[in-house]
């Protein structure tokens, strides 16, 4: 029974653990999640299984064992959505989880009911719950029982009571840690002091309370409550500066003074004293550092081997701090800016191929709200008069059609589109989302294009009418691509990587650990990009030996087999792109080694980036897999729960009548045999007359009542069993 459920519960998204005996967790227990939970080592018969309160579902677990009055009727009539009795007599009834934590002792003004088993969002406050079918050495004899199937796809669909949300607030509930904790803020006790007279006090009198237990038994909150308390308790005096005491010293007290009898002795002790340090945490302790603290500046840093290169890189990482943006995504940025200013027929020279446009594409990977915009408007003013003009080439896409005519103008006289004056783009998407939408149309141009953009090739469509004939011929247009992707969402770009698309790109994280926490000031323009750039050659040259090693990347892949590299060569070229526009940068018009190397460490961290990216939407989809596998489960099971219902509601019906039958006279109409001799199937037929699904509910109905003992077989005839449905307890009428 305890597995099965467990894997139910696993399916539906809540955490099960495995209980070794002597009540043992594993550690971590409540900030495990269902996909992290491991049921491979449970033992049937020797380990239990237990529910984590506060996943959706929680229980109100009443107490009864040792002579403790917990009744539910102490608590208002609420919704239960099946019911575990335990071994003591108690019961676990199922609830939607309500966002409280653990209210323990849970006790209203009627009086005491027992535990409530829940858990906040944050993951405190949490309970375990064992499950139906799980036996503890604590009560060797008997286990824990299903009394009422447990209904989990429409307990996680109902909302919680807010009747019981009441009581249970009102009984000490809280849905956060409170924000007042105690925090000591004294300086240290000298240790040659000893402890703090106060304290020695305070901790004589939580021991006095762990040797009360031995004298009264299990009366009052028991030793369970009462041992917990003491040891939350004990923590914060020990996390206490002026106290004097060390938490290791007031641990071996505790466990020197904690009550003992053959179920509750150091095992349970150790786990209370878990459970309390998890409590209290560091209530009670100075902080370690303040937030100022956490980020301070190191009193010493490593160069940086790329901003620390030259006083123009260090300049834009100064402008990135300023403005609290990524150095590296800023510096992408304006080296697309720099190349935008270059004539479109200045290109790389014909090493493999015809020449190579330095058009290129930039991917800046952050979550929202990362800074991608920023980084649009800020490169822009780090080029100072020319970064303001560039404001007039930026378009946002459209489709490829739109790319296209971007580069195009009508003219009217000969009724055609020619090629504008200036045919300069810099190509702009804010989220990648946008691309996809675009990309996901039907006829939908806009990906073969931009890869050919991107590429410097021709681009364009034949068409019926003139209007529509568009043209843009290869390395006549000049276009930088900056796209805003989210990790998550990066597919758009990595699933065209077999066309290349993804290689294409230089990939630069939005966020920046660099970045101070003091005040950075402007450091202003880097320079008047039109007084900066040089005249131009018509290629942009570099040494033979990088020849060289984009000949050998491209003879691996001419030639296939070992070593070979589809996407070497894309990645090669867009360094060359890199090393052109730094070299453009710092006022050169070739590339040389010095700025090969640095624009290695770009496309270096570009792949990095793109590898992280590829691991976000591998680790998506796997999870997307595993909650449509859920869903399909709790689906099934939501059918199955819906059939079980109605079984069980068939159940009672029968019972109903047969009951009703054995106490009422004949009366030749709906009851037509005398109360002694019991019901036929006759009988069961009419309990059932107003079940649509009678035919199919009617042996598992019937069944369901006899093994229940609600209802029992004589002489081929049904009498009144010697047990009846819970749920006709008139608090439990749910």
């Amino acid at each position: 029974m305890s597995i099965a459920l467990a894997e139910r519960l696993l399916a539906a998204g809540i955490p099960v653990v495995v209980v070794k005996p002597g009540d043992h967790p594993p550690a971590g227990w409540q900030s495990l999640t269902a996909e992290q939970c491991d049921l491979s080592g449970f033992r049937p018969g020797r380990d239990a299984l237990a529910l984590v309160g506060g996943h959706g579902i929680d229980l109100v677990d009443v107490d009864t064992k040792d002579g403790k009055a917990g009744s539910v009727d102490h608590l208002p009539p609420f919704k239960s959505y099946g019911m575990t009795r335990t071994p003591s007599g108690g019961a676990h009834y199922v609830v939607p989880s309500s966002g409280l934590g653990k209210v323990s002792p849970l006790r209203t003004a009627q009086g005491y009911v027992g535990d409530y088993i829940g858990g906040r969002p944050d993951g405190t406050g949490r309970l375990l719950a064992f499950l139906p079918g799980s036996t503890r050495t604590k009560y060797p004899e008997g286990g824990y029982a299903e009394e009422i199937p447990w209904r989990i796809g429409e307990c996680l669909a109902a909302d919680p009571d807010p009747d019981l949300i009441g009581a249970l607030e009102n009984a000490g509930g809280a849905r956060e840690q409170p924000a007042d904790r105690y925090v000591d803020d004294s300086p240290d006790r000298d240790p040659a002091l000893g402890p703090h007279p106060y304290a020695a006090r305070a901790v004589e009198g939580e021991l006095s309370r762990l040797d009360d237990c031995d004298l009264l038994g299990w009366e009052g909150d028991g030793w369970d409550n009462t041992t917990y308390a003491v040891a939350c308790n004990l923590i914060e005096i020990g996390n206490s500066n002026w106290s004097g005491y060390d938490l290791d010293d007031l641990h071996d007290a505790f466990l020197s003074h904690a009550p003992q009898d053959g179920t509750f002795g150091p095992d349970q002790h150790e786990a209370k004293w878990a459970s309390a340090l998890n409590r209290v945490d560091g209530g009670g302790r100075r902080p370690l550092s303040t937030p100022e603290e956490d980020f301070a500046e190191p009193l010493e840093t490593e160069p940086d081997p790329l901003f620390d290169a030259t006083p123009v890189l260090a300049h834009i990482r100064q402008a990135a701090h300023s403005r609290m943006v990524s150095a590296p995504a800023l510096l992408c940025y304006v080296l697309g800016r720099v190349l935008a200013e270059v004539d479109p027929r200045v290109q790389l020279p014909p090493v493999i191929g015809s020449k190579a446009a330095l058009n290129l594409g930039i991917a800046v990977v952050g979550g929202s709200g990362a800074g991608k915009s920023a980084l649009l408007s800020v490169s822009r003013e780090l080029l100072g008069l020319e970064g303001a003009f560039q404001e007039d080439i930026e378009r946002a896409v459209g489709s490829g059609e739109g790319l296209v005519q971007s580069f195009l103008v009508w003219n009217s006289t000969l009724k055609r589109n020619d090629l504008i004056s200036d045919p300069r783009r810099i190509l702009t998407v804010d989220e990648v989302d946008a691309l996809g939408a675009t990309q996901g149309r039907n006829g939908s141009t806009i990906a073969p294009t931009i890869r050919t953009a991107v590429s410097g090739g021709a681009l364009g469509q034949e068409n019926a009418t003139a209007e529509r004939k568009r043209h843009v011929g290869a390395g006549s247009y000049r276009l930088i691509l900056l796209i805003g992707v989210q990790p998550t969402r990066s597919g758009t770009l990595l699933n065209d990587s077999d066309a290349g698309t993804p290689q294409r790109l230089v990939w630069v994280k939005a966020t920046d650990p660099t970045i101070p926490s003091t005040r950075v000031d402007w450091p202003g323009p880097i320079f008047d990009a039109s007084e900066h750039m040089p005249d131009l050659p018509d290629s942009i040259e570099y040494p033979d030996h990088i020849k060289d090693e984009v000949r050998t990347a491209r003879l691996r892949q001419a030639r296939g087999g070992t070593g070979s590299d589809s996407t070497e060569g894309h990645m090669l070229l867009t360094r060359l792109k890199v090393a052109s526009a730094v070299a453009l940068l710092h006022g050169d018009v070739a590339i040389t080694d010095q700025w090969w190397r640095l624009a290695g460490l770009v496309v270096a961290a570009s792949m990095a980036v793109q590898a992280e990216c590829r691991q976000a939407v591998a680790e998506q989809t796997v999870q997307q897999r595993r909650n449509a596998g859920r869903l399909d489960a709790v689906r099934q099971e939501g059918a199955a729960e819906y059939r079980d219902e109605k079984e069980i509601q068939g159940a009672v019906a029968i019972w109903r009548t047969v009951n009703k039958h054995a106490n009422t006279p004949k009366d030749g109409n709906d009851q037509t045999h005398e109360p002694g001799d019991g019901c036929t199937d006759r009988c069961v037929s009419r309990a059932l007359r107003n079940f649509s699904s009678r035919k199919e509910i009617r042996v598992p109905a019937t069944q369901q009542a006899f093994e229940w003992n609600w209802i029992e077989e004589k002489r081929g005839r049904w009498f009144p069993g010697g047990s009846q449905p819970a749920d006709t307890h008139p608090k439990r009428g749910r």
